[in-house]
Parts: C-alpha cells; sequence; structure tokens
C-alpha cells in the first residue's frame, strides 16, 4: 500500500517540504513531525517496537523507524473524517514494546496534502494524487461509486461537480504484490576501531561500539532494517549487486548482541528476520596482574628474594 506522506523537521510549519510516497517503511532522521495522507478510521491500532510506531491499517502496516527518538518524540498527524483539516494523534507514554492508546486533537492549521484530494462519502475514502487523476481522465475530480449523479470537487478547487466513475476491480492480470521477499544473510561484522581490527565472528568480542554489519541475498532497491534484539537500530538500501551495509546509528552498550536483518520490497512487503548474528561489545580492559613474590633458585643461597632486594 502506497501512503503520501510530509516528513518536517519539528521546527518547521506544515507548509514546508514535499509530498513523497511511502510503502511499509517511513525511517525518520530526527525528531520530525509526520503527516500521513490517512483519517483515524484507516488505522486500526498502534504499537510501539522498540524505538519505531507500527501503524496496522488492517492487513498492512506501516513502520516508522526512530519515531521514539533520544532527542525527542515525532509528531504524528492524519487528515480529519470531514476531510477538511488534520487532527493531531496524541499517543500515550510507553517505553517497551506495547500497544499504544491514542487521542485526537484537532488543529487549526490546514492540511499539508494541497496537490492531493479528499473525500468523506458513506465512511467511503478516497486520496489520490492529481497525476494519477489526470491519468484516469478525471481532472481535479474523484471517482467513486454509489446513487449519485456527481460528487463534490475536492477542498481547495472550487465547486465543481463530475460524474462518478466505477471503482475498477482487482486487475487478475496485474495483482497486487503480497510476496514477501527472502530474508536477507549477515555475511559478518567488522571492527574498525581500535588497536586490532578486522572481521568479527559470530559470538566474537569486538571493542568498536558501532561496527559494520555486511550482508547480501537481497534484491536491489530492497530497504535492509538493521535489529538489536527487537529494535531497529539503523536501515539502508541494497545495491546493485545485491549486497549491503549498515553502521548502527548509535553506539551499541557493552554485552551481548542479537543483531538480526529483514529486507522489505517497494511493496510494502518485509521478509522474516536473518539467522541472529551475536556478538559481544567489550571495551572494558582487565585488571592490571600483581606480582606475588619472585624466588632464587641458583647459587649457594636460594629463595625468597624481598622487593628491592638482590640475588
Amino acid at each position: 500500500m502506497s501512503i503520501a506522506t510530509k516528513v518536517i523537521n519539528l521546527n518547521e510549519p506544515s507548509t514546508a517540504g514535499t509530498i513523497q510516497e511511502t510503502n511499509g517503511t517511513l525511517v525518520l532522521e530526527q525528531p520530525s513531525r509526520v503527516f500521513l495522507n490517512l483519517k483515524p478510521t484507516d488505522i486500526k491500532s498502534y504499537v510501539r517496537q522498540g524505538t519505531d510506531l507500527i501503524i496496522d491499517l488492517g492487513g498492512e502496516k506501516l513502520r516508522v523507524i526512530n519515531f521514539y527518538h533520544v532527542n525527542g518524540d515525532s509528531k504524528l498527524y492524519l487528515n480529519d473524517e470531514d476531510c477538511e483539516g488534520i487532527v493531531q494523534v496524541d499517543l500515550s507514554p510507553t517505553v517497551g514494546d506495547e500497544a499504544v492508546i491514542v487521542q485526537y486533537i484537532p488543529q487549526t492549521e490546514p492540511s499539508p496534502f494541497e496537490s492531493l484530494t479528499c473525500v468523506a462519502e458513506d465512511d467511503v475514502y478516497a486520496m489520490v494524487g492529481t497525476a494519477a487523476l489526470i491519468g484516469l481522465g478525471v481532472g481535479l475530480g474523484v471517482a467513486l461509486s454509489g446513487d449519485d449523479d456527481s460528487v463534490p470537487a475536492a477542498s481547495g478547487f472550487g465547486s465543481e461537480t463530475v460524474p462518478p466513475t466505477p471503482i475498477n476491480p482487482p486487475d487478475p492480470i496485474n495483482p497486487p504484490d503480497t510476496t514477501a521477499p527472502a530474508a536477507p544473510v549477515i555475511s559478518s561484522i567488522q571492527d574498525n576501531a581500535g588497536a586490532v581490527q578486522g572481521p568479527v565472528a559470530s559470538g566474537g568480542s569486538t571493542d568498536d561500539t558501532t561496527p559494520t554489519v555486511n550482508g547480501s541475498g537481497a534484491t536491489p532497491g530492497d530497504t535492509i532494517t538493521l535489529y538489536d534484539g527487537t529494535t531497529a537500530i539503523g536501515s539502508t538500501t541494497v545495491a546493485p549487486d545485491g549486497t549491503w551495509s549498515i553502521t548502527p546509528g548509535s553506539p551499541l552498550p557493552e554485552g551481548n548482541h542479537n543483531l538480526t536483518v529483514t529486507a522489505t520490497d517497494p511493496a510494502g512487503n518485509e521478509s522474516t528476520p536473518s539467522d541472529p548474528y551475536n556478538v559481544v561489545i567489550d571495551t572494558t580492559a582487565p585488571t592490571a596482574p600483581s606480582i606475588g613474590s619472585v624466588t632464587d633458585d641458583v647459587g649457594a643461597v636460594q629463595g625468597p628474594v624481598a622487593n628491592g632486594g638482590s640475588t
């Protein structure tokens, strides 16, 4: 499912940024205002998973990576039910992996999706890009099935009407892509810090708190997401040769880490996790040893030698 989105720095107005299409995964580099071209009734539930927010659309899911950020949580906005403005999704506080209770707070600012149309009628909600409408020969109207002779044009485009056009059934020749990609493979982890550098075997130790994770077994253009346990800690795009590399965005703490990756294709289908690659982060130097005694084993006088003595 393709969703129109805007991601805007918290300090910028909703008119900033550009509309982009998101398929299954949205990665945030910093705390942001996230606008989704959806209504509250389009969403079944919200779940926090590590630093990610999982939005269940009733069969399909959108993962907003790094929504919960160390420098502050992002904010989420949707179109309201009447398609006349926006609402803020007020998320209940949470620190662990759990469902999130929400409230929807109306906002006074206009919708950030000026170039898209939004129609609310008999619980039917259509969000279609202008270019797609023109390709269907509908202009700036909205194609909906129903008994009315006309459908009001979208808010902001005047009061013109266009004849309704039946919604086409699913294309049996070109059905939607619902096949998840194969699980990618973590081929190696590279230590790039300290006196000893190089590959780290699974189960091995490293003093590099941000080691590079390398892998293969993915389709060029897919998105690879790196997990430490259940927490997403980085993502990248698969190169044309099918390989990829990820460096964690934040230092890994001391101790054992169970690293896995998944692949998400452009249609939003996410693979099962890879086999785990275990690594131990160890940056603590060992305790200095001590000399208990020195023994003289040569000559006529042998035995223990005191500290500062001769032998």
